[in-house]
C-alpha cells in the first residue's frame, strides 16, 4: 500500500493535483490514464501505479497494472503510454517508447526477456 493509498487518495488524482501548473506533463499523465483504464476493478494483491518523466524535451507517462501472487511472483503489465515529444515526423517516437518499457521492466524485473499478452507488455519477476 502506498502512502497515497494509506491516506485514502488516489495516486493519480495525487499526481494530477501536483500537475495544475506543468500542462504538458498531466496532458501525458491524462491520456495515459484514460487510455490505461485508470480506476477499472482489479484483481486481488494488484494495483494499478503510473511513472511520469521529462527528459530532452519530452513528456513521457506510463500507465501500469502491478500484481503479486500468494508465491512472490511479480508481474508488471504496462496497461498506458504516452509521449509528447514535440510534431512527429516518423514512427521512431514510437519505437522509442517501446523499447524504453522494455529496457525499462527488463531492469526492474531483473529478466533479459518481455513476452507480449494480447498485444500489450508483460513481464514476470519468478
Amino acid at each position: 500500500m502506498t502512502s497515497c493509498a494509506a491516506g485514502g487518495k488516489d495516486p493519480y488524482e495525487s499526481g494530477r493535483a501536483l500537475l495544475t501548473k506543468r500542462p504538458r506533463h498531466l496532458a501525458v499523465l491524462e491520456l495515459a490514464a484514460e487510455k490505461g483504464n485508470w480506476g477499472a476493478p482489479l484483481a486481488e494483491r494488484a494495483w494499478t501505479r503510473y511513472a511520469l518523466h521529462f527528459s530532452f524535451d519530452t513528456y513521457v507517462a506510463e500507465v501500469a497494472e502491478v500484481s503479486v501472487t500468494e508465491e512472490g511472483t511479480v508481474r508488471v503489465i504496462v496497461r498506458g503510454s504516452c509521449i509528447d515529444c514535440g510534431r512527429v515526423v516518423n514512427q521512431t517516437s514510437r519505437s522509442s517508447d517501446e523499447g524504453g518499457i522494455i529496457f525499462g521492466l527488463s531492469a526492474a524485473l531483473k529478466k533479459s526477456e518481455i513476452t507480449l499478452e494480447h498485444g500489450r507488455y508483460a513481464a514476470q519477476l519468478s
